[in-house]
């Protein structure tokens, strides 16, 4: 088999693996989407994608499921590892609700704050600039 031949068939190959690596990205976004869509609005979840910021003031929206109260805290863990609750409801109602947490004595670095309920923890990680 000459050079050429050979560099051909490799092409063949690695096109073909290209393919079918693109086909299973495809389907694994697919059923990953599709499982989140069967699940949204059983569990507790963030409105928005990312953190809302007014000054040094975190604003954190969320949504409670429909289906009855809900007992909610929230939790800042700090970059020394200290968590301290800042926030706790013994019960919730469903829908949209918004929590606003002063970052005014928060340390630089990197903070985590987490909703927490008895089925379920939803956490975010915020860095404090210097």
């Amino acid at each position: 088999m000459t050079a050429t031949g050979w560099l051909d068939q490799l092409s063949g190959v690695l096109l073909v693996a290209l393919i079918a690596m693109l086909a299973y990205i495809l389907v694994k976004r697919m059923a990953w989407a599709m499982r989140r869509h069967e699940t949204q609005g059983m569990y507790t979840e963030f409105v928005r994608e990312r953190d809302e910021w007014r000054g040094r003031t975190l604003i954190v929206r969320f949504r409670v499921p429909a289906g009855g109260q809900l007992a909610m805290r929230c939790e800042v863990e700090a970059p020394d590892g200290e968590v301290r609750t800042v926030w706790e409801t013994a019960e919730l109602p469903s829908g949209d609700h918004t929590i606003e947490l002063d970052a005014t004595d928060w340390s630089p670095g990197r903070h985590s704050y987490r909703l927490v309920t008895n089925h379920q923890v939803l956490e975010r990680f915020v860095a404090i600039p210097d």
